[in-house]
C-alpha cells in the first residue's frame, strides 16, 4: 500500500497520527518542502511524534518520508493525467498520436506492475523454487 493510501485509510493510527496524516493529505503539495519542525508546528504535534509516525509508516525518519512521499506524489499527479484505457484515442488523433498513446499505455502498465511487485516475496519465491526438487508450471 502506498503512502498516500496509508495516510488516507489511517488504519491503526492514534489520534496524533490521524492529525498528522490529515495535515499531510490536506497540504500534500507543500509537505515536501517542510522541515520536521515546521510539520510539527503546523500539525500541532511534537517532533518526536512526527518521527514515530514516519517509523509507523515503515520509514526510518522524516527525511526518508519526504523522499518517498515526493516520489509517490509525482506518480499520483502523473496518474491524474493518465490516458483513459477505455478510450485511449481522440477523434482528431493521427496515426503517430495513436502509436504514442499505445506506447504510453504500455509503459504505464509496466510501471504499475513494477510498483506492485513485493521484492521480499519475489526473493522468497525464488529461494523456494531453487530449493525445490520438482517444479511444476501451470498457465
Amino acid at each position: 500500500m502506498g503512502l498516500i493510501q496509508q495516510l488516507t485509510k489511517q488504519e491503526n493510527f492514534t489520534s496524533t497520527d490521524k492529525e498528522i496524516a490529515d495535515y499531510i493529505v490536506n497540504h500534500k503539495d507543500e509537505i515536501c518542502d517542510y522541515t520536521v519542525d515546521r510539520l510539527a508546528r503546523a500539525s500541532y504535534c511534537s517532533r518526536a511524534s512526527i518521527i514515530r509516525f514516519c517509523r509507523k509508516l515503515g520509514l526510518e525518519g522524516y527525511r526518508e518520508f519526504t523522499i518517498a512521499f515526493s516520489r509517490e506524489l509525482e506518480k499520483y499527479h502523473k496518474d491524474q493525467k493518465a490516458i483513459d484505457m477505455n478510450y485511449p484515442f481522440l477523434g482528431k488523433d493521427n496515426s503517430r498520436d495513436k502509436e504514442q498513446r499505445i506506447a504510453d499505455l504500455m509503459i504505464e502498465a509496466i510501471h504499475t506492475a513494477q510498483d506492485e511487485i513485493n521484492t521480499n516475496l519475489l526473493e522468497e519465491a525464488a529461494k523456494l523454487i531453487a530449493q525445490a526438487s520438482v517444479v511444476s508450471y501451470y498457465a
